[in-house]
């Protein structure tokens, strides 16, 4: 996988120590030769969120930052801790900013909370004489229509002006616009990076989109064409093909643009991350494959090495078409220079047929996991989401 930062050269196996809210952690990730870039994937991410945890709870949680650290990592709202601690949200949340000092009790509550969560869950909750707490939910299933609204938090508000950083939701019978308004406060307040990385996203989401239609205008145009006459299939098989390629290279871009995501710590902005862990999984079949690879940089967004097309020629047919035009170019088949290539790469007909298939299936829930995510990540941090 080539380094998501200056592009230059593969990454390679890499292991050593990092230090996560200054705790020293043993890591192994991947490792650019050139710039020095370390890349982690999330599983590696949570192990050492876990790891930094724990270490803070032996050697004592002194700081807001740290408290709010150790919170999430176990799995608490703030609200959840103030129920426990009989102290009121605003109390919680004035420690985690640094504007009142953490009581010992607190701090060592927490930890210990981090370390058996069960069993002193249960003490408090019962010393407390609140309700138990209910057994977790499961991941959550995003709908398109709904999802960023969803993972808000943060209630509308009618003071909201110009200047004050937000995401504003129009919904129509059939579409939905999201407006983000003042995109450099909001750029502040995720950081560059992150929002840079979902711009990306989002220009993958378009090129997916588009890919699409023309899949979909492509069988209609296979029943009939301008003139009613049918295309037939052909052409169609062709169409889809070429469209398969574009959309499968579409992926491998995609899978990158997470991977750039996902070294912006993204999961740690976020409280819900049923949708990270989903995206995660899709960047790793995509950004790794080495099928997937050989289709982008042979097919989709590359014109091909001179070296494979002279590969190819070595078992070109005697008589072959090199391209055609007009009513002939609509009404034929894939051309040679195409066939040269995918005979080079030895891909055969039903495992390019399979990928295209497989690419297809995949893609469909990326909007709105993407989608998703930008809404956890704004309302964690603070971005009012709202409908307008």
């Amino acid at each position: 996988m080539r380094c998501p930062n200056c592009k230059k050269a593969d990454l390679q196996p890499w292991k050593g120590s990092v230090s996560v809210m200054g705790v020293e952690i043993e890591a192994s990730g991947a490792r650019c030769p050139k710039c020095g870039e370390i890349v982690f994937d999330l599983a590696e991410m949570n192990r050492q969120e876990e790891a930094a945890a724990h270490g803070l709870a032996a050697r004592g949680i002194h700081s807001g930052v740290e408290f709010r650290f150790v919170r999430k990592v176990a799995g608490l709202r703030a609200t959840d801790v103030a129920e426990m601690l009989d102290v009121r949200p605003e109390t919680v949340s004035r420690w985690e900013r640094g504007e009142l000092a953490i009581p010992r009790l607190a701090a060592f509550t927490l930890a210990e909370l981090l370390e058996h969560p069960k069993r002193v869950r249960q003490r408090l909750e019962a010393l407390a004489h609140i309700a138990p707490s209910a057994p977790p939910t499961p991941p959550k299933t995003y709908d398109v229509a709904n999802n960023i609204a969803a993972s808000s938090s943060q209630p509308s508000s009618a003071k909201d002006v110009s200047a004050t950083p937000r995401v504003e939701i129009k919904r129509t019978s059939s579409t939905f616009e999201i407006r983000m308004i003042q995109p450099k406060l909001v750029a502040k307040a995720i950081g560059k990076e992150t929002l840079a990385a979902f711009y990306k996203c989002f220009i993958g989401v378009d090129r997916i989109a588009t890919f699409e239609h023309l899949i979909v205008l492509n069988g209609e145009a296979e029943k009939q064409d301008a003139e009613g006459k049918r295309l037939g299939p052909e052409p169609y098989a062709r169409n889809l093909t070429l469209l398969g390629l574009l959309l499968s290279g579409t992926m491998y871009e995609l899978g990158e643009a997470l991977q750039q995501l996902c070294a912006t710590r993204v999961a740690l902005k976020i409280r819900e991350r049923a949708a990270w862990a989903q995206l995660d999984e899709l960047r790793a079949r995509w950004n790794k494959e080495p099928f997937a690879s050989t289709i982008r940089n042979s097919f989709a967004h590359h014109l091909g090495e001179l070296d494979a097309f002279i590969h190819g020629l070595e078992s070109t047919p005697d008589d072959v078409v090199l391209y055609q035009s007009g009513r002939a170019r609509i009404s034929g088949r894939v051309h040679e220079p195409w066939n040269a290539l995918l005979r080079a790469n030895a891909i055969q007909d039903d495992a390019m047929e399979s990928f295209i298939a497989k690419t297809q299936e995949g893609h469909s829930a990326i909007p709105d996991l993407i989608f998703a995510l930008l809404g956890e990540v704004l309302s964690s941090n603070g971005i009012p989401i709202r409908d307008v």
